[in-house]
């Protein structure tokens, strides 16, 4: 959740459980067979506590120097390259709902995230695209 009236790029969220659909269990065996949590509002998730993964480094709260999208439909080698402004912020609204009261300031909140670089991470090799965004992360491209 990105932080409504803040002048920083900062993230927030629940750094102690991931939610995962259960579909995400074909690309995750280590969540295979666990529960499903109903959900109040909202399609049904596989809660995770992240206290099962010691490995993790958690943090409650992130500076956002990038966003990426995931290509996992790319059949070449592993490609991180430009992702348009424009078709960011129309894929980014999608998601958005509320009262038009609310979507201003969603809005505008999303117009603070969308300076960040923006990047399309085409791939289908899972190690090859954990390589591509360490390489991001390590040298900024």
């Amino acid at each position: 959740m990105m932080l409504n009236h803040h002048t920083q790029r900062i993230v927030i969220g629940n750094c102690h459980q991931m939610r995962f659909r259960p579909s995400a269990a074909e690309l995750f065996p280590e969540i295979r067979g666990l529960e499903i949590t109903p959900r109040v509002e909202g399609k049904p998730s596989i809660e995770f506590p992240t206290a099962n993964l010691p490995h993790l480094h958690l943090a409650e709260a992130a500076h956002v120097d990038y966003i990426v999208r995931l290509n996992r439909q790319w059949e070449g080698p592993p490609q991180l390259v430009p992702w348009r402004r424009d078709v960011a912020r129309h894929a980014m609204r999608q998601v958005v709902i509320g009262t038009p009261e609310l979507l201003v300031v969603q809005y505008a909140t999303l117009e603070r995230l969308l300076t960040a670089e923006l990047f399309e991470l085409r791939y289908n090799d899972l190690d090859a695209a954990i390589e591509c965004l360490q390489t991001l992360v390590r040298e900024g491209r």
